[in-house]
């Protein structure tokens, strides 16, 4: 049969290194280049003594892909359009998987299928095994106890559900946002000693404030890096809920400088704020007054009212002067 075959069809496919099988319409394999018959020797589909006319294709590829081949042929057939597909080819020397292009066509006024097969076992090998990798990566990121966001000319791309749970918005609402959107106002200024870090190739790590949409605050352990990729700059975010031990911290600073009993500061905090208060005179000077206050006669109060009473008095008094004092005031 390969002496009926144009001679420019028969160089063509000589030097090929991938299969190339010619299929009579009516079935029969009528030839095979080098590469091919290489091959169909490797998949036991030419053992020796049989000829081309033996061949069936489809005993070659694994039993779920043949109805597949067979569908594909037909179509091939019907449409004299090229058809495209994978299959798994099995055979003496192991499995392997193959680019297959079924291609019609017309040679001396005679109907053909050409079937050209590349081996692309170790290319769909590294695909999977970058699949692979890229979903196991996709997990931890969906699925960190840790919020994790990139950042991309300063607003976000993408985010998981935990950086979503902190800040109680959906991935939709984040996307497209900058940080300073969701930052607390009084921690605005934050952001810029992170940029400047990043802009160092530092890893910075800060703490600041954010706002929820219902407005409450949620306080964060932020850290961050920058990484360039196909020359492309972006900002990676962890961000760790960091609010019961903010607020207890707050609470302790609290308590070591304020009375408990009327809330007013008390001695720690009346000279922190003095101690800051001359620092700053020596430098600009501004005026500054320090006013001592004494009750008289209050241990007779306690002593005959008893304590309960005398801590009412207290408490009335500390009020009456946080009333007369201004905001920048400190009282004690």
């Amino acid at each position: 049969m390969s002496s009926r075959l144009p001679g420019e069809y028969l160089a063509m496919v000589q030097r090929l290194p991938d299969m190339a099988l010619l299929y009579d319409v009516a079935g029969p394999l009528v030839h095979s280049n080098p590469a091919g018959l290489t091959q169909l020797r490797s998949l036991g589909l030419l053992p020796p003594g049989r000829v081309l006319a033996d061949v069936d294709l489809v005993a070659g590829v694994r039993p779920d892909d043949q109805a597949r081949l067979r569908a594909a042929l037909r179509e091939a057939l019907e449409t004299r359009a090229p058809h495209p597909m994978r299959l798994e080819l099995t055979g003496i020397d192991g499995a392997a998987t193959g680019a297959v292009l079924l291609n019609p066509m017309t040679l001396n006024g005679r109907d053909y299928i050409q079937v050209l097969i590349r081996d692309v076992t170790e290319q769909v090998s590294a695909e999977r095994a970058v699949a692979a990798s890229e979903a196991r990566l996709r997990a931890i990121f969906d699925y960190s106890p840790v919020g994790v966001a990139v950042l991309e000319s300063g607003r976000f791309t993408v985010v998981n559900p935990a950086f979503c749970a902190l800040l109680n918005r959906s991935a939709d609402e984040l996307v497209g946002l900058t940080a300073d959107d969701i930052t607390h106002p009084e921690d605005l200024g934050i952001y810029e000693s992170v940029s400047r870090a990043l802009d160092r190739g530092e890893v910075a790590q800060v703490v600041k404030r954010y706002l929820r949409p219902d407005r409450s605050v949620v306080c964060g352990d932020l850290v961050a890096v920058r990484v360039t990729v196909a020359d492309t700059a972006h900002t990676v975010v962890h961000l760790r809920d960091i609010t019961v031990e903010h607020e207890a911290r707050a609470g302790l600073k609290h308590m070591a400088m304020h009375d408990t009993l009327t809330g007013l500061g008390n001695r720690l905090l009346v000279q922190d704020r003095l101690d800051h208060a001359l620092a700053r005179r020596q430098e600009s000077r501004p005026p500054l007054a320090v006013l001592f206050v004494d009750l008289d006669d209050f241990k007779r109060i306690n002593d005959a009212l008893s304590h309960d009473v005398g801590d009412k008095v207290l408490e009335a008094v500390g009020q009456r002067l946080r009333d007369a004092v201004r905001p920048g005031d400190t009282l004690g």
